[in-house]
């Protein structure tokens, strides 16, 4: 607007100048001057109405470029929703396909009617392979009755708890299978004929404090229809179980009966009230609890084999049967165990059935 009255001014600046030419006299200006103010309000009108032309279209423009942006928008999400729509298809589609190929694939099984037997202890199975669900498991030498055999896996088809299942080939024969003894069964059935056949001459020891646990214990793990082999391993068994390694703090109540020939009753004691000791206080109580059933039993010092190798010293006992040595050690058999089942490495054994396992102060 500020353009146009300045061209405004400055016609009627150039009229007033013509006519004030032409006339010669300022007083003959009056009428024109009427005149171009007339002019100029026409002149004004016109620019009025071109500019509010000019903002019309430029506002029609404007809806123009926002409808062609919305248009635009909209056919980009139809063809995003098209796009997800096709692809959600397809994977249905292949899913639908896999699923009607697997349900095709039959699972063909050979008929079978034998009897067969595990081979070891195995998993029993819904469907013939691992990536069924296990419903069960048969021991080792257990029979089962095979009503087939899995043609694509090998597995037997079998009759299980009233139901079916599904065990591994390699784990079934036709044979039963006959169970060596392990090492620990051999070694229990060897022990317990030696100990049973052993003289037996009950001492009892004149250090009262330590014949009280004595007597408390034996009242508790000792019955009167036990045989020699069981009481022996029921104390043995004990110390394993109830004990464990660490400073027998106990041995300090009698310390001047310790120095006055008492070592072994007074680390017996500490070690049956604490429950905790050394080498030499397990060994020790063993052996006094051995004496008090009637075996001739005592405590050894010397050296015994680490698992990291070489040597370490150590305290066991000797147990004299018929002339014949047998070595007992709880302390290392607690070691061995290590809190779980006993396997009697140490127990009733000569030293040629522990080879380099021992060296014996001379």
């Amino acid at each position: 607007m500020r353009k146009y009255g300045r061209k405004l001014l400055a016609i009627a600046i150039c009229v007033t100048s013509v006519v004030s030419t032409a006339c010669g006299k300022s007083g003959d200006v009056s009428v024109d001057s009427r005149t171009v103010a007339t002019t100029l309000d026409e002149m004004t009108s016109e620019n009025s109405s071109t500019e509010s032309l000019n903002e019309e279209t430029t506002t029609a423009e404007t809806d123009t470029s926002e409808e062609i942006s919305i248009e635009t928008t909209t056919t980009e999400a139809e063809t995003t929703t098209e796009i997800a729509t096709t692809t959600e298809a397809e994977t249905t589609t292949q899913q639908e396909t896999t699923t009607q190929q697997e349900t095709t694939t039959a699972l063909v099984v050979a008929e079978l009617d034998k009897i067969m037997y595990a081979k070891s202890s195995v998993n029993v199975r819904s469907g013939p392979s691992t990536d069924y669900d296990k419903i069960g498991s048969l021991k080792s030498g257990q029979q089962v009755k095979v009503t087939g055999r899995a043609e694509s896996t090998g597995w037997y088809r079998i009759e299980y708890n009233g139901n079916v299942g599904y065990v591994s080939g390699n784990y079934l024969q036709d044979e039963q299978v006959t169970e060596a003894p392990t090492t620990t069964q051999a070694a229990v059935s060897s022990a317990e004929k030696i100990l049973n056949g052993a003289s037996l001459n009950p001492v009892r020891s004149d250090f009262e404090p330590m014949n009280e646990y004595i007597d408390q214990l034996f009242a508790e793990i000792i019955k009167d229809n036990m045989t020699t082999y069981q009481k022996v391993k029921a104390c043995y068994d004990y110390l394993i179980n109830n004990c464990s390694y660490g400073q027998n703090e106990y041995v300090y109540d009698y310390i001047e009966y310790y120095f006055w020939g008492y070592q072994y009753e007074v680390s017996a004691y500490g070690m049956l009230k604490g429950h905790i000791g050394v080498c030499d206080d397990y060994s020790a109580t063993f052996a006094m609890l051995m004496q008090a059933i009637g075996l001739d039993c005592y405590v050894v010092g010397g050296q015994t084999s680490k698992a990291s190798g070489g040597y370490t010293g150590h305290a066991w006992c000797e147990m004299n049967i018929g002339g014949t040595i047998y070595v007992f050690d709880p302390q290392v058999e607690d070691n061995i165990a290590n809190g779980g089942t006993i396997k009697y490495y140490r127990f009733c054994k000569t030293y040629a059935e522990v080879p380099n396992k021992y060296i014996k102060s001379e």
